[in-house]
């Protein structure tokens, strides 16, 4: 029996004791009360004494029944996709089908463990999770990434302590994703991410809508900071722009024509003011008019487009407010073209067009 335990057994005598005293000499109509009083008091100490066990019996059931949930990730532990778990105080890293020897040890435990010696309890936390082919089938590994990713986030760090996610896939062909019964718990829901600020997306387009982590407007909501490499539409960048009202960064590494007509986020063109995004970037082989014309972006400091159709067109459909100081524009551009954009933006400390000429104001 520990110290506090044996007090409260000392003051509970010291409570009764005095008690039975008195008992034996009050009348017969007294004595059920002073018992009803003793029993009382017994029972809430006897509550104290054990609530420390009764915590920690809670808290044994609660992890054993998290692992029965998530059953689907460990039955077959020799037939698991191998898993590299890293951690230190506020940063978690997962990579599934990594090369090396497969474990037998339940791939949960392994996280479990990781995470408590190493992570710093309620501190926000950044993600990195990466699937490679190779040493499983993909659609096997990419499932059991999605049901890693829901065991941390439902089970060990809630999702409203993630800031910051980076996400590796198989970028050159779709992989399949269906959810039946058993494999459900494998979705996050985009809509526990309240305090997500900064994502990383590199993967295939299909992988955009057909994942644990479709992007839904709930998830674009309060993103900050946003790189995304894979192949889109100017749809699929609109419908990005109109959801993510709180991005300050935006990155797109590939913007295609000849997905003009497949889009996958959407089949609507969006038009949206984006009010505190600060840098854009993109690499595009399309017209990005559409775009340019009807988007704002008042906060705008830095603008970065790649394009391999820069026309006379496209350039002029370049209107941005004061707050423009850096213009960094590649592509088959004229001289006349790059006379009106110095004209046009003489606040500019700084446009840089590669081949033409550089302005430092």
């Amino acid at each position: 029996m520990t110290t506090a335990s044996a007090d409260a057994m000392f003051n509970l005598l010291l409570f009764v004791y005095p008690c039975l005293h008195r008992h034996s000499r009050m009348t017969t109509t007294q004595k059920p009360t002073l018992v009803s009083r003793i029993s009382a008091v017994i029972s809430a100490r006897v509550k104290t004494l054990f609530k420390p066990l009764t915590l920690l019996a809670k808290a044994l059931l609660k992890k054993k029944f998290s692992m029965l949930r998530y059953e689907w990730l460990y039955k077959d532990v020799p037939d698991c996709p191998p898993l590299e778990v890293t951690a230190c105080a506020q940063h978690v890293r997962l990579s599934v089908g990594a090369p090396g020897n497969q474990s037998t040890r339940n791939p949960l435990l392994h996280i479990r463990d990781m995470l408590e010696e190493s992570v710093v309890v309620g501190r926000a936390i950044k993600v990195s999770v990466e699937l490679k082919t190779g040493k499983c089938p993909p659609e096997q590994g990419l499932r059991h990434l999605g049901g890693y990713l829901a065991f941390i986030g439902k089970e060990e760090i809630d999702f409203k302590l993630w800031t910051e996610l980076e996400v590796n896939l198989p970028v050159n062909e779709p992989l399949p994703f269906t959810v039946d019964s058993r494999h459900f718990r494998s979705l996050l829901p985009a809509n526990a991410f309240t305090n997500l600020k900064r994502l990383t997306w590199s993967a295939h387009r299909e992988q955009l809508v057909a994942s644990w982590l479709p992007f839904t407007p709930s998830l674009l909501l309060t993103l900050t900071n946003l790189v995304i490499c894979c192949d889109l539409s100017l749809i699929d960048c609109s419908y990005i722009l109109y959801h993510a009202k709180q991005l300050k960064e935006l990155t797109v590494c590939t913007l295609r024509k000849d997905l003009s007509h497949y889009p996958v986020l959407s089949q609507q063109f969006y038009a949206s003011d984006v009010p505190h995004l600060t840098s854009l970037i993109l690499r595009s082989d399309d017209d990005l008019v559409p775009l340019l014309t009807r988007c704002k972006f008042p906060s705008l400091r830095y603008l970065d487009l790649d394009l391999l159709d820069l026309t006379t067109l496209t350039v002029r459909s370049l209107k941005f407010g004061l707050n423009l100081n850096t213009i960094n524009l590649s592509g088959d551009l004229k001289q006349e073209d790059v006379d009106w954009i110095s004209s046009q933006y003489s606040h500019v400390y700084h446009i840089f067009i590669p081949g033409l000429a550089v302005f430092l104001r």
